[in-house]
């Protein structure tokens, strides 16, 4: 029978969001240092940190969500999707409104990033949902 474990699915997500970025990062480090080397900036590598750090939190509160025995986690992923939104939204405004040389090379970089990261997780999650869907019609046609 398969097991949807917490400490499988926080895993899980972790690992596949660390690969992921990493190489979303070699492509786009790659890209930048070797096709546009004027548009290389030295913050770059703070750009899927950020994006790492900000998933541990999400799937901590997932997790406890999770454990809360709440049945809707749609909700909690679409909630995620937003709160992300606004959070580097209020960074690519911050980043704009600074002097600095590459602010829109840090902007567009990020944007690739979020992207990548967006589809990752509706993929995740979708598949989380059918993996579950499929636990509990198998725990259904136990009983029966």
């Amino acid at each position: 029978m398969m097991s949807l474990s917490s400490t499988v699915v926080v895993k899980k997500y972790l690992i596949y969001s660390a690969i992921v970025l990493m190489s979303t990062a070699v492509i786009v480090y790659v890209t930048l240092r070797y096709c546009y080397p004027l548009h290389y900036f030295s913050s770059f590598p703070w750009i899927p940190v950020l994006f790492y750090v900000y998933g541990v939190g999400f799937i901590g509160i997932f997790e406890k969500v999770r454990q809360a025995g709440k049945k809707d986690l749609l909700i909690v992923y679409l909630g995620n999707v937003v709160a992300r939104f606004i959070f580097f939204l209020c960074i690519w405004v911050g980043i704009m409104l600074s002097e600095s040389m590459h602010r829109i090379d840090f902007v567009l970089t990020s944007c690739v990033f979020y992207f990548f990261i967006v589809i990752f997780e509706t993929l995740f999650f979708v598949s989380y949902e059918r993996r579950k869907r499929r636990v509990n019609n198998q725990k259904i046609k136990e009983n029966e």
